[in-house]
């Protein structure tokens, strides 16, 4: 039996499309009305033109949505989930529960108002959930239904408990976790300043204000940077308690459960035989405080893009002597090999992004240098060339830093059924992955490298973001035959 997709849903997109065009309105309206010395002059052709627009947009809206509704319709059969969206493209999906991938839940701002949700049921072809091969929008009370509808004909007879919560994410981790993602932010926004600061210093007979001193402009400086610093802060606080609101992380038997979210609500719902890799990450300023997270990759559970990495969490913060525990309760396949291969050399980690480094800030000085025998001042190349030494030099002192940490940390550990391989330097990540879920083995070396039998190598398997691979660098080239026969199935 055909079911349709809730009416609400019309309602619902209705409303958001209202605001959209509003938006729109507005600025095409001020835009047009704005003249070249930013002068607003009112014009009623100007507005009519505009609303004109903006109710022909909203009425292609309206009967684009209705027919959107008429046409989409879902059913679930004995063996397969089926569904059937779209106005001008029709696509009609089947996908057989057996080869469900991941479930998921979401509900916006908007749908929570209208008590309506999207379903997404993905069988792991694609890269991301939003790309899901079935999508419905429904109340949320059928949706729980057909939830356990299909959990059932998946073959689960009990609901997963959610009294037992693996992982509690609590007031005192979010802070921890707000804090830690805004002093990466905050370091940078120093870095800027005191090069800002320095240029001022050093140039202040020539851009020196009548009206202001050097301690004056020193305190402006200084403001600036608290207040930018502070509302990086203050967002990051109400960030991660908005996203990470009621956090929690269900198991029952080998069926996992993710939720989390207060203006985006989020239910994920996957096997854990359907988790292609765990990757366990840490910056330096983690490290100072033992502090890791833990990712995931599970296709169907995560963002729409690689910039969403975050949305591919399993544990957002712990100690690093917490993580085995986590993943042994998770699923302890894929707990982490002992590294029996690192890294062999150091200079490799630094030599081509040395040589790199110098190439853009070279021609940034290059450029400035005509410009200012162009026009014979040469205040400009010497504003430059201050700004770009003292950004070069800290640059330099992060590509060491991060070369150091990655020569003593990179490696990689393999048996005859995973993986597990250490990466990075001042971002660090170490990746576990299952012997079943690699899918190619890239090598590469230089012919100076090949004579101290140096390799790096390249591993492909299937993931949530749009890259599917993770390198090991500079390695003994004796760990290939090894990495070769994980392809042997």
């Amino acid at each position: 039996m055909e079911n349709k997709f809730s009416k609400k849903l019309i309602y619902h997109r209705l409303i958001n499309n209202l605001l959209i065009v509003i938006f729109l309105f507005a600025w095409m309206f001020f835009e047009f009305s704005t003249s070249e010395n930013d002068e607003f002059i009112f014009n009623k052709q100007i507005l009519f033109i505009t609303l004109g627009i903006s109710i022909g947009l909203y009425a292609i809206f309206t009967i684009y949505n209705i027919l959107y509704y008429k046409t989409s319709s879902y059913s679930l059969t004995d063996k397969e989930v089926v569904c059937t969206r779209g106005v001008i493209f029709k696509k009609k999906s089947i996908l057989e529960y057996s080869k469900i991938h991941a479930i998921n839940k979401r509900q916006g701002l908007l749908q929570q108002i209208f008590h309506i949700g999207t379903l997404f049921i993905d069988s792991g072809s694609t890269n991301t959930a939003f790309s899901a091969e079935i999508m419905i929008i429904e109340d949320v009370n059928i949706i729980d239904e057909l939830m356990k509808q299909i959990a059932l004909k998946q073959g689960n007879k009990e609901e997963i408990n959610s009294s037992n919560n693996i992982y509690n994410f609590s007031i005192k981790k979010k802070t921890a976790y707000s804090l830690l993602a805004s002093l990466s932010v905050i370091f940078m926004i120093c870095v800027i300043f005191i090069g800002v600061f320095l240029v001022i210093y050093f140039t202040y007979d020539y851009i020196k204000d009548n009206n202001l001193t050097l301690m004056e402009m020193t305190l402006k400086v200084i403001y600036s940077f608290f207040s930018i610093a502070g509302f990086v802060l203050v967002f990051n606080i109400i960030f991660t308690f908005i996203n990470f609101y009621k956090f929690g992380i269900y198991k029952d038997n080998n069926n996992i459960t993710i939720n989390y979210g207060l203006l985006m609500k989020n239910h994920n719902t996957f096997k854990t035989n359907r988790i292609k890799a765990i990757i366990v990450k840490s910056s330096l300023i983690k490290r100072l405080f033992s502090l890791v997270s833990i990712d995931i990759e599970v296709i169907g559970y995560g963002g729409d893009d690689d910039k969403s990495k975050r949305n591919t969490v399993l544990i957002p913060l712990c100690k690093k002597d917490e993580v085995e525990k986590y993943i042994s309760l998770i699923a302890d396949d894929f707990t982490a090999l002992e590294k029996n291969n690192k890294s062999k050399a150091f200079f490799p980690f630094v030599s081509w992004k040395l040589i790199f480094s110098f190439i853009p800030y070279l021609s940034v000085l290059l450029v400035s240098f005509f410009i200012s025998l162009f026009l014979n001042n040469y205040f400009i190349l010497l504003i430059v060339g201050l700004s770009l030494l003292g950004i070069l030099i800290v640059h330099l002192i992060v590509l060491f830093i991060s070369a150091i940490l990655q020569y003593r940390f990179e490696g990689i550990g393999i048996n005859e059924d995973k993986v597990t391989i250490y990466h990075g330097g001042i971002f660090q990540s170490k990746t576990t992955i299952l012997k079943k879920h690699i899918i190619g083995i890239e090598s590469i070396t230089t012919p100076r490298r090949e004579k101290k039998n140096i390799y790096s190598f390249i591993i492909h398997f299937r993931t949530n973001s749009l890259t599917n691979k993770i390198k090991v660098e500079n390695v003994d080239k004796s760990i290939k035959n090894n990495l070769l026969n994980l392809l042997i199935r």
